[in-house]
């Protein structure tokens, strides 16, 4: 029995190290923290040698000049930040997204998801044909219109209606495949080059010890009329004829007032120019192959063009351009027609150098 009017006590038990800790840690909630003690040469040597990626982070607010380790220690990774939820959705995702590289470019046409490769791809033949009957060399606004045009139709051809609302939509769609385009267009027009260096070269010798100067398969020789020259006609043949399927549609019947096929005047314009091209590359004895552009033969192919417009407009002989290219279209096709006959205005050759 205890005494009287005292608190009772209990008897003290052995403290087990489970309890001391949890003392300790009551305490330490309801004081300050105690002050951190100077570590001993043994710790800060164990803490220069831990890794950098093992190094403490600090909480928000904290400076960080009280975490620094050792000055020779290596920063710790830092990882990238996740992207945010509202983050575009993957290439794969969208069925008409443009693969594009780092820079936001478009990659090649390999690299695009098979739809824009299939709309690309049958564009090429319609808007080739815009620029076989009205400009080869268009400037810059009229040859985005031609391929605006061109992807519009292909899709619309191929059922991909959202496609073609999204081409009218967004004019940028059209700008950004732009090159992918411009480069088959160009190897095209090239080809009209690289079929008239070889005609030149064989017509008239050049390149080769024997110059000649006559058309050795001409019974005489064309007086003052070049765009009636057998080479012309042989390229239109290669170039227009035999290659049906890089064009979309009749391209000898483009214009609604046309009643007997012709040659297209940008057409005609195109093998004239690559013509002088061909003999500019010959001119100093070795063919010395080069570009064949807007920037190199524009203004020739334009100079030309202008000249067949005149031609047109040709009001003493009435009809001359137009008899002109159907005379052209029949000597192209091998036809016999009796129209094939008909004898175009004479030009001059000056007319035609720039």
């Amino acid at each position: 029995m205890y005494g009287k009017g005292k608190a009772a006590v209990r008897p003290t038990q052995k403290e087990t190290p489970a309890v001391t800790l949890q003392k300790e840690v009551i305490e330490l909630s309801d004081n300050e923290a105690p002050a951190t003690k100077t570590p001993t040469a043994k710790q800060r040597k164990a803490m220069s040698e831990r890794p950098a990626w093992s190094q403490p982070i600090p909480r928000s607010g904290e400076a960080s000049s009280k975490i620094k380790a050792d000055p020779d220690a290596q920063p710790s990774p830092v990882k990238p930040e996740a992207a945010p939820a509202s983050a575009a959705p993957p290439v794969a995702d969208d069925k008409f997204a443009l693969v594009r590289d780092a820079r936001g470019k478009v990659t090649k046409l390999t690299d695009q998801l098979v739809r824009i490769q299939k709309v690309v791809q049958d564009a090429l033949p319609i808007i080739w044909t815009k620029m076989i009957c009205y400009d080869v060399f268009p400037e810059t606004l009229e040859m985005l219109v031609f391929i605006q045009e061109g992807l519009s139709e292909a899709a619309l051809n191929n059922a991909y209606d959202d496609f073609a609302g999204s081409l009218a939509s967004d004019p940028n769609i059209s700008q950004d495949l732009a090159p992918l385009i411009k480069t088959r267009l160009a190897i095209m027009r090239t080809r009209f080059k690289t079929s008239a260096a070889l005609k030149v070269g064989t017509w008239f010798g050049v390149g080769t010890d024997n110059q000649k100067t006559s058309f050795p398969s001409q019974k005489r020789p064309i007086d003052n009329k070049p765009y009636e020259h057998p080479i012309l006609v042989s390229i239109l043949r290669d170039e227009l004829i035999s290659r049906p399927n890089d064009f979309h549609g009749n391209i000898y019947t483009y214009d609604s007032s046309i009643v007997f096929p012709r040659i297209p005047v940008p057409a005609l314009a195109l093998a004239s120019a690559a013509v002088y091209a061909a003999l500019t590359e010959y001119s100093t004895g070795t063919r010395v192959n080069a570009e064949f552009s807007q920037a190199t033969c524009g203004d020739i192919y334009k100079k030309h063009a202008l000249t067949l417009d005149l031609i047109h407009k040709n009001t003493v002989v009435p009809m001359a351009g137009s008899k002109l290219m159907r005379k052209l279209y029949d000597a192209a096709m091998g036809s016999n027609d009796e129209h094939g006959g008909i004898t175009a205005i004479p030009i001059r050759f000056d007319a035609m150098e720039g």
